[in-house]
């Protein structure tokens, strides 16, 4: 699936190399720092998220069950990954609750009862949909320092933001809660079309806004659309007291930070950073760009 990595990269790279000394800037700021509003949030942490089990992996090892794994994360989240089906989708995330002896989770079709006493490092049996199978748990190695525990949790976009600013001059600057209205904007910008109606949608790299992000501590986050696809990646701390954070997606690493502010809901700003180095006609210009997610931890 297309997903952020492919704008931080081939998006930027293939318009850039013939549209940037074209690009109107008049309006935007150009005095000002786009990304300055961020700037409070650096080196904060927030309150871990609570969590009723730790990080558990659950292996279903019923031939018969329509799910093949579950994983309990950090905020009582979870991931899902069902059996082939006609689904969109065979990951699938979510949240827990405890309905007295039992972690409840819904995952799709399907509502799973796991008795809370025997989650961790045991065999157990789960139910779905009022059927048992067997099953195995056992904890998962997860980092807990402040970073992680502050990064870990499912959060939902509110607001993107894309950002280019050339040797000082800001050349692009627009928010957006849409994903894909700001993907047909910012073309039509750089590519100097009449409206975001001439760019085509074969153009657009993410055809689908996102849902949610979800972070687990074990390196794991879950990407969910609104078709209904999810896909999973890596990411790691490239140095976490800085908040300086790595993904890793279908082999390609997109640096960036995370940022936090400490509320109700939480917010999480993270910034991508935009790698341009790869285009020669750039050479002589000192170019900032970002693609920065606001996210926040509550619905």
């Amino acid at each position: 699936m297309k997903t952020f990595r492919m704008i931080g990269t081939a998006l930027l790279a293939s318009v850039f190399c013939f549209g940037f000394c074209s690009c109107s800037s008049d309006d935007v700021d150009e005095t000002a720092n786009p990304l300055s509003v961020y700037d409070s949030a650096i080196g904060k942490i927030l309150d871990a998220a609570k969590t009723d089990i730790p990080l558990t992996q659950i292996l279903v090892k019923d031939a018969n069950s329509p799910i093949s794994k579950i994983k309990l994360g950090e905020g009582n989240t979870f991931l899902a990954e069902l059996k082939a089906t006609r689904a969109s989708s065979n990951v699938i995330t979510g949240t827990y609750t405890i309905e007295g002896s039992d972690v409840v989770l819904k995952i799709g079709k399907y509502t799973v009862k796991v008795p809370v006493s025997k989650v961790v490092e045991t065999a157990l049996r789960i139910a779905i949909n009022g059927t048992e199978y067997d099953a195995e748990a056992f904890k998962v190695g997860g980092t807990a320092n402040a970073q992680t525990l502050s990064i870990c949790r499912a959060w939902v976009p509110v607001d993107y933001h894309a950002v280019i600013v050339a040797d000082g001059k800001v050349m692009y600057n627009k928010h957006n809660s849409d994903l894909v209205a700001l993907q047909r904007d910012f073309y039509a910008y750089v590519l100097g079309l009449p409206s975001q109606n001439d760019v085509r949608e074969s153009d657009l790299l993410i055809s689908h806004n996102v849902k949610s992000f979800t972070f687990m501590s074990d390196n794991t986050f879950v990407s969910t659309y609104t078709n209904e696809q999810s896909d999973v990646n890596n990411w790691s701390w490239s140095d976490g007291s800085k908040g300086k954070i790595r993904f890793n997606i279908a082999e390609n690493d997109i640096n960036g930070e995370a940022r936090f502010e400490k509320g109700n809901p939480n917010t999480l700003y993270l910034l991508s950073d935009v790698d341009l180095s790869a285009v020669s006609s750039l050479k002589d210009y000192k170019i900032t760009a970002k693609i920065v997610i606001t996210m926040n931890d509550k619905k």
